[in-house]
């Protein structure tokens, strides 16, 4: 059976990471999961639904009863894992340099469509 206060620390420790490793807004799990979306995993996406799943029926006494408590586990277990390896300062890097990049690229083809219009026009 799950407790659900000992539940609550370990959604509250999760909900904190997230916030600390991806930026994640949002004042419980669910919304930053939501928000989330296509940052996380599709298998941590589903993981992160049982645990949000898994909080709600800890509330009532006879359904934390049902809660898979190995598979609870499992799921903190793989979140954990997979945040320990994210680095925030190299995440908003990186974000930074593609952001970057793009811009680039698109005056490098704004520069050339127009040098091929003004070859066009036979100025050059």
């Amino acid at each position: 059976m799950v407790e659900p206060d000992k539940m609550d620390q370990r959604v509250k420790r999760l909900n904190d990471k997230l916030k600390e490793k991806l930026g994640l807004r949002g004042k419980t799990l669910e919304k930053r999961l939501k928000r989330a979306g296509r940052t996380l995993p599709k298998h941590l996406r589903r993981e992160g639904a049982f645990i949000v799943k898994a909080q709600q029926q800890a509330t009532n006494p006879k359904m934390a009863r049902l809660i898979d408590q190995e598979a609870l586990d499992r799921s903190f277990a793989m979140f954990r894992h997979y945040l320990k390896d994210i680095n925030p300062t190299e995440r908003r890097k990186d974000k930074i340099i593609n952001f970057l990049g793009l811009l680039v690229f698109n005056l490098v083809v704004i520069a050339a469509l127009y040098l091929l219009f003004l070859l066009w026009k036979g100025l050059v």
